[in-house]
């Protein structure tokens, strides 16, 4: 009910000041699923005017205050959907290697927090890794193998390295 009241009565005005809104209450939690889904749901209505790299610097900015922000990675992954469809191969190709170099700090920080290994995942299969090349696809699989031997020579009982190595050669082998 509320997104069909939002969608149809609300000026880009006012969405400003609702997205503000949102800010203000994830600088005070962070971690406010509400607050992070009524903010994406603001943002799907101001389409036209979405700054993709202000929206993925905003989630940067709370993933580095608590790895632990499944919202904030969620959003992260939803904001790249849309960008991806506005970039080229190549551009979705360094993308792609920024993000994995980017969940990689964090999972070499914190190797047992989940949210960060969800997000690992959905860069291994979701739409910036479909939009890639046969060639530059393998080329990520295989980086990402040798990056997590790397974490696993480093802690063998990283259960979610485990389980993301398993992916990756499932990926590499279709």
């Amino acid at each position: 009910h509320c997104e069909s009241c939002i969608g149809k009565q609300f000026s880009e005005l006012l969405l400003k000041r609702e997205l503000e809104l949102c800010q203000m209450m994830l600088y005070r939690d962070e971690r406010n699923f509400h607050a992070w889904a009524y903010r994406l749901m603001i943002r799907n209505f101001m389409k036209e005017t979405i700054d993709f790299d202000q929206e993925l610097q905003f989630c940067a900015d709370k993933i580095r205050a608590n790895f632990a922000n499944y919202s904030a990675w969620h959003t992260r992954s939803e904001v790249l959907k849309r960008k991806v469809l506005t970039m080229d191969s190549e551009q979705v190709f360094f993308q792609l290697k920024h993000e994995l170099e980017w969940v990689r700090q964090a999972y070499y920080t914190e190797p047992q927090v989940e949210s960060t290994w969800i997000y690992h995942e959905w860069l291994l299969r979701g739409e910036l890794v479909r939009a890639l090349s046969e060639q530059q696809r393998q080329s990520v699989f295989e980086y990402e193998l040798d990056s997590l031997q790397e974490l696993l020579e480093i802690e063998p009982d990283a259960k979610y390295a485990l389980l993301a190595q398993a992916r990756v050669l499932v990926l590499m082998h279709r």
